[in-house]
């Protein structure tokens, strides 16, 4: 019996730590990627990141920067979502000052409200999300951003604008499935 506990409590840490926080914030069921995915490594070999292999992509790069860009051109914008990965060079601290500083940013900067944010642990790193909403243009919108502490002075951010009102929720979901695909090369 004695040796029973301790096993119970190293599968129940083993089952916790790979979960997915970031779908359950969002009652994500059920959302799969496509099948054809293509694999894009950043410029700088920061990571990896799974896109569906008939979406527009585009990679970028400078000195303190390296993205990702993709979006479904088969559809409309208002049926799909953006999506931008980069890694950035750079101190986060990720605590209630960065909260902050974020919905300030979100609402000033962007004329947009947070719906939803939390700290949690994305791919066993430090993170944090924020998802607001607005108008851009003629479109409500909604902008989903996940920043990961990669190390003491880099981390990745993953982002996706949805437009319209149509299959919100269903299309960050998606937009997640398509995070969890990240690999952070180190």
């Amino acid at each position: 019996m004695k040796q029973l506990i301790p096993t119970f409590f190293l599968a129940v840490l083993l089952v916790s730590c790979g979960k997915d926080q970031l779908s359950d914030h969002f009652n994500c069921k059920d959302i799969n990627t496509k099948n054809n995915l293509k694999e894009y490594r950043d410029f700088l070999k920061n990571f990896y990141i799974e896109i569906p292999d008939n979406w527009k992509t585009e990679l970028f790069y400078d000195e303190y920067s390296s993205s990702v860009f993709a979006a479904d051109t088969t559809k409309n914008l208002t049926e799909s979502f953006l999506l931008d990965i980069s890694w950035r060079q750079g101190e986060l601290n990720i605590d209630d000052a960065f909260k902050k500083q974020l919905q300030d940013s979100v609402l000033n900067t962007q004329r947009l409200t947070t719906i939803k944010d939390g700290m949690i642990t994305f791919k066993n790193k430090p993170s944090f999300f924020n998802l607001a909403g607005g108008k851009q243009g003629n479109y409500n919108y909604q902008f989903f951003q996940l920043y990961v502490k990669t190390g003491m002075d880099e981390y990745i951010t993953l982002t996706s604008k949805v437009y319209g009102d149509k299959k919100i929720a269903r299309r960050i979901c998606e937009s997640i499935a398509y995070f969890n695909t990240l690999r952070i090369i180190k």
